[in-house]
C-alpha cells in the first residue's frame, strides 16, 4: 500500500534528488529493460486517465522513484518514462487550471531527465491546450524547468522566448531559466549575455517616458517590472558580476565583453 506524499513534500525531494554523472550511470546501466518499470509505467498511465481525475496523488506517488534512477536506467525505460511523462500533458485529459499539481510535479521531474526531459517540456510549452491565460503560471514553469535539464540544445529556444515571448511572465521565466547554463562554456555564455543585456536595456529605455498616457511606455513598465529581479540574477550568474540597473550592465558589458571572466574562480 502506497503512502500518499503532499505535493510541497514531493517537489521538494524531486529537486533535491542527485543525478549520477553520464560516466557511472553508463558503467551501471542495465543491459536490458527493467520489467518492473514497464509495470509502473502501466499502472501509473492507468491513475492519470482516471475518467474522474480522482488518482493524481497516487500517480504523482512514481515521480521520485523515477527521478532518482533515470539515469542508471536502461535507454529503453528511459524512452518509456519520459513518453509516459509526456502523455500527461499531450493525451490525457485535461486537469482544470485551478488543478495543477500533477502538471507542476511532472516538470519538476522531467527537468530532472536531462535531454529526455528537455523535449518533453518543450512540447509542453508550445502544446495549444496551455496557450490561454489560465496557464501561464504553468508555461512558466515548464520554460523554468527547461532550463533546469541543462540540455543546450535547447538553449536557443529559451533565450528566444525570453526575448520574444509576448506575455511578461513567459519572458521572466524564460530569462530565469537561463540562470542554470552558468557553467557553459564562456563563448557561448557570453552571447547569451549579449542578446539578454540588449533587449533588458531596450524594454528599460522603452518604459521611460515622460507622458502618462504613452501605452508603449505603460506595455514596457509593467514587462521591466516582471524582468527585473529574475534576468538581473541570470546576468549575474552568467557573469559573475552584480548590477541592478540595465544601465550598470551596459556599462560593464562595454568595457568587460571581451574579457575573461572566469579569470580566478575557483
Amino acid at each position: 500500500m502506497r503512502v500518499p506524499m503532499s505535493s510541497k513534500l514531493l517537489v521538494a525531494c524531486l529537486c533535491l534528488a542527485p543525478l549520477c554523472g553520464q560516466d557511472d550511470a553508463a558503467a551501471t546501466a542495465p543491459k536490458v529493460p527493467d520489467p518492473q518499470i514497464g509495470k509502473d509505467v502501466a499502472e501509473f498511465r492507468a491513475l492519470v486517465n482516471d475518467r474522474q481525475m480522482s488518482k493524481d496523488a497516487e500517480a504523482k506517488n512514481y515521480l521520485s522513484k523515477w527521478v532518482q534512477g533515470f539515469e542508471t536506467m536502461h535507454a529503453k525505460d528511459q524512452a518509456t518514462v519520459a513518453g509516459a511523462l509526456d502523455d500527461v500533458f499531450s493525451k490525457a485529459k485535461q486537469r482544470p487550471p485551478e488543478n495543477q499539481d500533477l502538471y507542476a510535479t511532472t516538470a519538476v521531474a522531467l527537468g530532472r531527465m536531462g535531454k529526455a526531459g528537455a523535449k518533453v517540456l518543450k512540447d509542453a510549452f508550445t502544446n495549444p491546450r496551455f496557450r490561454k491565460p489560465d496557464w501561464v503560471a504553468l508555461r512558466g514553469r515548464l520554460i523554468t524547468q527547461l532550463g533546469a535539464t541543462l540540455d543546450v540544445g535547447h538553449l536557443n529556444f529559451i533565450v528566444d522566448t525570453a526575448l520574444r515571448d509576448p506575455d511578461d511572465q513567459i519572458q521572466a521565466r524564460a530569462g530565469e531559466a537561463l540562470g542554470n547554463f552558468e557553467k557553459l562554456e564562456l563563448k557561448s555564455r557570453r552571447e547569451v549575455v549579449k542578446k539578454l543585456l540588449k533587449r533588458f536595456v531596450e524594454i528599460h529605455n522603452q518604459s521611460r517616458s515622460e507622458s502618462l498616457d504613452d501605452p508603449v511606455a505603460v506595455a514596457r513598465q509593467r514587462t521591466y517590472a516582471a524582468i527585473a529581479d529574475p534576468w538581473n540574477a541570470t546576468l549575474a550568474k552568467l557573469t559573475g558580476q552584480t548590477f541592478r540597473s540595465p544601465q550598470d550592465w551596459e556599462k560593464w558589458w562595454n568595457n568587460h565583453k571581451d574579457a575573461n571572466w572566469d579569470s580566478g574562480k575557483g
